[in-house]
């Protein structure tokens, strides 16, 4: 087949040698019988891209961390929907006369007759109206003061009266394809002189200044995939707001510094800025129902008031399963099999969840806690649609199954029922749309009301939350000496306040919740500035940390329509009271 050859050559990036402009001319000229016609592909189009996890914690940007935000999976361009025309389209384009050519500017070059080049025109036209589908969703980002209690599910005609008791508000609209994911962000960075280097050659020293910065403001990330009466969702989002004013520590480096008249001190009087941010984030799988809003609440112990993440659908639609009718009986299908397969986060990392330091890691340490989507592996789903009459086709094409019958059953006549059987093996493989609303409370040793979260959780699912206040200390100092100098370099690390978990929660037909958590939480106390007695160093960060890693897993017993634990130190210490039921 013509299309064949010319996807080939495009494919591989190999151009055909040229030919003379006779053979050319001769090459391009339309059979007397049967026009050319121009298809344009627009809207068949995915976009590649190949990105690393986003990193939540912390948020401020240390060396040598990535930049990419979030993991997409692998999707193709037209040409799969290219190789479909010709599956279904073969007898037609076999013809005399009758060629096909798809060009690298995104045309299809059709030479047949009316009755091809119609039907051409109709397929291009249900392959473009299902891949350019898309639903719109809103999210708000609201503060509000004082304590509000808002559930994790509310009435999308509730929305308003929240937004208009605000104290400050922000709106994204975001427009979800299928399989694929829309993400906003908006804000700032600040850059500022977070460390100093060291850099000492015989007689000779000199302060390097380290930039840092750090983002200030918010970044989400969505994707979707229908289900009965909604979406299924899976959302990460990141809030990052300065506390207070950004300080200047003041080091004052004593050096030794030494020539051919002696050696002799000097003070070195460097600074460093030392930013104190608040970090809001999480990512979850969850279902949003239609007509209804997803809320994820957030206190913090920095501020008397609460904030809001509100996500609901405001426009466009996602179709599950859409046919066309090829005739004869037959049709051809385009699942999305993220309906069986739901959008959903997975949680890795270092630091935290491996039970390390949960205050003390180093600049250049790799990321504590990362979050990615999980990859659509349809292999199973595949199988499942391929059980239904053993000739029939099932191809993974972008985001879509496609599944349409051998062109000789067609010609027989033998396809009645077939799309119904797939349909029904699909729809019996629909993920779960039970969810719970899950609160989280970390209770500090002094008794006073901490930090509190509040969320959606599909079942069977995971979610990753980070609530504290980040901010950098001078922990400590390297001596270097070369020869004749010698002097101070100041270790800078990052100390965070609050809790970083995560929590997966999955019923039973018993009743029982099982609940798995992983992370740590880490309170900090009163901060001073320790007195030195060195003629080198003269500041140093000390405050007192409690911390508590978690890596538990447990079975609870619904009571009173709640399901609840303790984790953590009951007496007196650090602990986090862990409340769900169902929504």
């Amino acid at each position: 087949m013509m299309i064949s050859a010319a996807l080939l050559a495009f494919t591989a990036g190999i151009l055909l040698p040229p030919a003379s402009q006779e053979a050319r001319a001769e090459r391009d000229a339309p059979a007397a019988d049967h026009p050319l016609v121009v298809h344009d592909l627009a809207g068949l189009g995915f976009e590649s891209e190949q990105a690393r996890p986003k990193i939540f914690l912390p948020s401020l940007r240390f060396r040598g961390e990535a930049e990419l935000e979030f993991e997409e999976d692998l999707v193709t361009g037209p040409s799969h929907f290219i190789g479909l025309l010709e599956d279904l389209l073969g007898d037609g384009l076999s013809g005399a006369g009758c060629r096909a050519d798809y060009t690298q500017d995104g045309r299809l070059l059709v030479v047949g007759p009316a009755g091809l080049q119609e039907d051409v025109a109709n397929l291009l036209a249900f392959f473009r109206e299902v891949n350019t589908a898309s639903v719109e969703l809103t999210l708000d980002f609201v503060a509000l003061p004082g304590a509000v209690d808002v559930p994790s599910l509310i009435g999308a005609d509730e929305v308003s009266a929240l937004l208009g008791s605000a104290s400050s508000h922000s709106r994204h609209v975001l427009h979800v394809p299928t399989g694929g994911s829309a993400t906003a962000s908006a804000g700032k960075r600040r850059y500022l002189v977070l460390d100093f280097d060291m850099e000492i050659a015989q007689g000779s020293l000199i302060m390097d200044p380290v930039m840092g910065d750090f983002f200030e403001g918010l970044e989400a990330t969505v994707r979707a995939a229908p289900c009965a009466g909604g979406l299924l969702v899976g959302l990460m989002a990141r809030r990052g707001a300065r506390v207070g004013d950004t300080p200047n520590k003041q080091l004052d480096i004593g050096a030794m510094l030494g020539n051919e008249n002696g050696v002799h001190f000097e003070n070195l009087p460097i600074s460093v800025q030392s930013p104190v941010t608040a970090n809001r984030s999480c990512g979850l799988s969850a279902v949003l129902p239609t007509g209804k809003a997803l809320v994820v609440t957030t206190r913090g112990s920095e501020s008397g008031g609460t904030e809001l993440m509100i996500l609901h659908q405001t426009g466009g639609a996602l179709s599950a399963w859409s046919e066309y009718d090829l005739g004869d009986g037959a049709s051809i299908a385009f699942a999305d099999p993220g309906c069986v397969i739901a959008p959903r986060l997975l949680v890795s990392g270092t630091g935290l969840l491996s039970g390390g330091s949960s205050v003390t890691p180093a600049l250049d340490a790799d990321p504590r806690l990362i979050v990615r989507f999980e990859s659509l592996g349809a292999g199973l789903l595949n199988d499942a649609l391929a059980q239904q009459g053993r000739m029939d086709h099932v191809d993974e094409v972008g985001p879509w199954l496609v599944t349409w019958p051998d062109a000789g059953r067609r010609r027989r006549g033998n396809t009645a029922g077939w799309s119904e059987g797939q349909h029904e093996i699909f729809d019996s493989l629909r993920a779960s749309v039970l969810q719970y609303e899950v609160e989280l409370r970390l209770n500090t040793p002094q008794g006073e009301a901490g930090p509190v979260v509040r969320f959606p959780l599909r079942d069977g699912t995971s979610a990753l939350i980070v609530l504290g206040l980040e901010r950098l200390m001078v922990r400590d100092y390297d001596v270097e000496v070369a020869q004749l100098a010698a002097g101070s370099d100041p270790i800078v690390a990052a100390g965070f306040e609050g809790l970083a978990l995560w929590l997966q929660a999955a019923g039973s037909p018993s009743g029982q919740l099982h609940l798995k958590v992983r992370g740590a939480v880490s309170y900090a106390g009163d901060g001073e500035a320790a007195p030195v007695q060195s003629p080198f160093v003269s500041y140093l960060d000390q405050s007192d940390e409690r911390t508590l890693t978690l890596r538990e897993s447990r079975a609870l017993v619904q009571q009173d329509g709640r399901w609840q634990a303790l984790l953590g130190d009951a007496a007196g210490g650090v602990s986090v009271q862990v409340r769900v039921r169902t929504l």
